[in-house]
């Protein structure tokens, strides 16, 4: 039977199977139970071998070999034994909530609860959101968590303890007793910074990701891990007020100031979605200009022009930021009194946005895609003497042209294709297509290199760990 898990249908049964495979794992259950959000994960009910009982880690670990991150479950249940119907076969209404099942001894060993009233107050809103308990030194997405759910955690948080984080906090933070410290050394009130480390990696030159039109470092958080731990990576945010003056040569100059305070000289690794792309392509361009080595260049389904017009009505602009992922079109928008709280209500019905989403952010970010238009719109891309790596969409909007790269290989010395399935959005967003997306990434990213698959870089320039 198939569970449907934040719009993705997955085949339990898989994952039992591969379950059942591992040492000391004697049966094996996978259900879809809600989550935090609103939305749905995956939990597995397993029986362990009492003499030799794989840690939740190792069963993690071993799945994550085997399977896509989307199947590996959010949260795992050690049983004594699984419940039975009359019919001797598994009463999966019988299974208990995950958050009721007593803590073996083990768990309880391995856990470090919380040590003041801070760490306590987070440590429920925490539990609230991710569904499942956990100790404070514990890593949010080792519990399960993604990026929507940590939009939805720092909402929580801003509700209920009355203090507001940045989104970098929980990569910076990713615990209870990290959140708790920053908080007691001040770093509630924060303003985003302009660049995140969504991971540290384990050597090697990190890859920069460059936001699309309206986004921010959120939207790569899933990429990241997808394409390895042992990869660094650091995402870039446009922190400016959205209505100051931007070009992509100014956007790209001030991003170049941000990557060198983390890596002063080369080789570079470049890459972005959507817009994203656009301003990869201007900051390699203008590295390879001033004699600065530029490994790699990804541009992931960017277009040369923007689908729609920065001066088009608010319903047209909204629907074109959701297309391919939301049924919803811009008439729709048009006849609604609010067009942003109608966009917003229906996102947090699919599960695309947390039940807590502020609805002044998504009229901030509104006007930050109407400038990214507005930049992408004004001036022409000059040439790069490089290799480029163009992550195609293998589903084009309809009625667009049907040219290879969408008119890249005009500005690139050499433009190199790769089709990921799915359309400009679900590329990047459905669990299936990502993975897909990541490894071909991740091949790229070797190739530019010089290094063999499957072996972490080597360790590269000096690298400072800030944000």
């Amino acid at each position: 039977q198939q569970v449907k898990i934040r719009g993705f249908r997955v085949e339990p049964g898989e994952i039992e199977a591969e379950l059942g495979r591992i040492s000391g794992v004697r049966e094996a259950v996978v259900v879809g139970r809600a989550d935090g959000d609103g939305g749905r994960r995956l939990v597995a009910y397993v029986v362990l071998d009492p003499a030799s009982p794989p840690s939740v880690a190792r069963l993690r670990e071993a799945l994550g070999g085997r399977l896509p991150a989307y199947m590996v479950p959010s949260v795992f249940v050690p049983l004594a034994k699984l419940p039975l119907n009359p019919n001797g076969k598994v009463d999966r209404r019988a299974l208990p909530d995950p958050q009721s099942v007593p803590d073996t001894e083990d768990r309880r060993s391995r856990r470090v609860p919380p040590r003041d009233a801070l760490e306590l107050r987070l440590a429920r809103i925490w539990e609230e959101v991710l569904g499942t308990a956990g100790g404070v030194t514990d890593d949010f997405f080792a519990r399960g968590g993604t990026s929507l759910l940590g939009a939805t955690l720092l909402a929580r948080i801003a509700r209920d303890a009355g203090t507001t984080l940045p989104l970098a906090a929980l990569f910076r933070s990713p615990t209870v007793e990290a959140m708790a410290r920053l908080l007691r050394e001040g770093g509630a009130g924060q303003e985003e910074p302009a660049l995140v480390c969504l991971q540290e990696g384990s050597g090697g030159p990190p890859l920069f990701l460059l936001p699309a039109a309206g986004g921010g470092a959120l939207a790569y958080a899933e990429l990241a891990r997808a394409l390895g731990a042992e990869w660094p990576v650091w995402a870039l945010q446009d922190v400016a007020p959205p209505d100051a003056p931007r070009s992509v040569a100014g956007l790209a100059e001030v991003f170049l100031g941000h990557v060198r305070t983390v890596q002063p000289a080369g080789p570079y690794l470049l890459a972005g979605w959507s817009f994203g792309g656009r301003l990869a392509f201007e900051m390699a361009r203008r590295l390879a200009a001033e004699g600065e080595s530029v490994a790699f260049v990804g541009m992931i389904d960017t277009g040369l022009a923007e689908p729609v017009d920065p001066v088009s009505p608010d319903a047209e602009l909204l629907a074109a930021q959701v297309a391919g992922e939301l049924e919803i079109d811009a008439e729709e928008l048009r006849r609604a009194p609010d067009p942003v709280a109608a966009l917003v209500v229906r996102a947090q019905g699919a599960g695309l946005l947390p039940p807590d989403y502020p609805l002044d952010d998504a009229r901030r970010r509104l006007r930050l895609f109407k400038a990214h238009l507005e930049a992408a719109r004004t001036g022409r891309p000059e040439p790069y003497p490089g290799t480029v790596t163009f992550f195609a969409a293998a589903e084009p909007p309809v009625g667009a042209p049907a040219e290879p790269g969408h008119g890249w290989a005009a500005f690139a010395a050499h433009l190199e294709i790769l089709a990921i399935p799915g359309n400009h959005v679900t590329l990047l967003r459905d669990p299936r297509n990502r993975e897909v997306l990541a490894a071909r990434l991740r091949e790229a990213l070797e190739r530019a290199l010089g290094i063999e698959p499957g072996v972490a870089p080597a360790p590269g320039p000096r690298v400072e760990t800030r944000g």
